[in-house]
């Protein structure tokens, strides 16, 4: 590949024909080059052609500074003293962190049985949880396209639809921004009309396994819809590695969990099953009474 192939970004595509991720490419003088399409510095293609190593992909994401106070008020735990419900997120994140050594799990999704049991709360402060870990690197992709909550968690009120990116429409790195060293966030702005179509797509399929491949993600969190309200999770159960279940104290039922575990039987393995809303101290691990936890 000649310089000037390497300082084109189309270079660099999806199976769509559209750039993947942009890395930086510095000028002569050390000024890198501007992107107008997502105004900022654009990172290009080493000019050797070889892959970009993980740390090179992280360093080129584009990073946005969390709102500490704001989060709080959504109920995410960026900061693990700020809350004592921080600590159970961290006992998930141990807990799982052992299955996943064990069983060699990299992508885990987070479902419920119905909406309102909190999946959506519990992906993101997992999420945050494994990223305070020096060396995990973590992925959080909000695949409820009928409902996203994630962009709403995280203060963000200005994130396109993801299933542009997913369907390889628009590129990977105008969706996915890393917060803090550790976590990197692919949000979702709008839901989709026709989710089951495009989790179903294998240019979908492609573009999480592209994402996966050049980010290299210690650990994935895939926030999903609830089980029993479509065909979503079911769609996505060969592509992942285990799931965890979030039930709700207050109105899940003994049918609810048991509808929901024979139909993932045979298709992924349950990473555990998480009890939101505790009534019960003695059994509650994520009690939560302030309004909005229920995503």
């Amino acid at each position: 590949m000649s310089g000037d192939d390497a300082r084109d970004p189309s270079q660099v595509q999806t199976r769509a024909g559209q750039p993947l991720f942009l890395h930086r490419q510095v000028e002569p003088g050390g000024a890198p080059v501007t992107d107008q399409r997502v105004t900022r510095d654009v990172f290009m293609p080493r000019s050797d052609g070889a892959p970009k190593a993980p740390s090179e992909m992280w360093d080129s994401l584009w990073t946005t500074k969390l709102d500490h106070k704001a989060l709080l008020a959504n109920g995410l735990y960026i900061d693990p003293t700020a809350s004592d419900l921080a600590s159970y997120f961290d006992l998930l994140r141990t807990r799982l962190l052992l299955q996943i050594a064990a069983n060699h799990w990299v992508r885990i999704a987070v479902t419920s049985p119905t909406p309102g049991c909190g999946k959506s709360f519990v992906a993101a402060n997992l999420a945050l949880s494994l990223a305070r870990l020096p060396a995990c690197r973590t992925l959080l992709v909000d695949l409820d396209l009928r409902a996203p909550q994630q962009a709403r968690l995280f203060n963000r009120a200005d994130v396109p639809q993801l299933s542009t990116c997913l369907m390889a429409r628009a590129p990977l790195e105008s969706h996915i921004q890393r917060m803090g060293q550790n976590l990197a966030v692919a949000l979702n702005g709008k839901a989709d009309l026709r989710p089951y179509e495009i989790l179903h797509d294998p240019v979908t399929i492609q573009t999480l396994n592209d994402m996966h491949t050049r980010l290299q993600p210690d650990v994935s969190i895939f926030d999903l819809p609830s089980a029993l309200e479509s065909d979503d999770v079911l769609a996505m159960t060969s592509h992942l590695d285990a799931v965890l279940l979030v039930i709700d104290g207050t109105t899940t039922t003994p049918d609810d969990v048991r509808r929901c575990t024979s139909m993932l039987e045979g298709h992924i393995s349950l990473a555990g099953i998480v009890l939101n809303r505790a009534q019960d101290r003695g059994l509650g691990r994520l009690r939560r009474q302030r309004r909005g936890q229920g995503v």
